[in-house]
């Protein structure tokens, strides 16, 4: 009975003789992905400006703090309570009209 050890060959095997003795093994097991084509690869934006300003970095916060307000507020008159419930849609309809 023969075993593996015993049939293998003296140098590097088939996948290994392929690459070259420069490349490290962590090239060969993580290579890196090819860069998209073009004169600059580097992100570019429209306009050359980087970053926000100053208003737009508010609009997104006060976006950000009114859809969580609206999405917890039904939650919010559910745990109100009956009476409070009925006068806050009474006062809303009120003020609406």
């Amino acid at each position: 009975m023969t075993s593996d050890t015993d049939n293998r060959q003296d140098g590097p095997g088939p996948v290994l003789s392929r690459i070259s003795a420069s490349t490290s093994e962590e090239d060969v097991l993580c290579p890196t992905p090819p860069l998209p084509p073009g004169p600059d690869s580097r992100y570019e934006r429209i306009g050359g400006q980087t970053g926000t300003s100053f208003f737009q970095t508010l609009i997104h916060l006060l976006k950000g703090n009114i859809g969580t307000g609206l999405l917890g507020l039904p939650l919010a008159v559910r745990n109100a309570g009956l009476v409070v419930r009925v006068r806050v849609r009474r006062g809303a309809s009120v003020q609406g009209c």
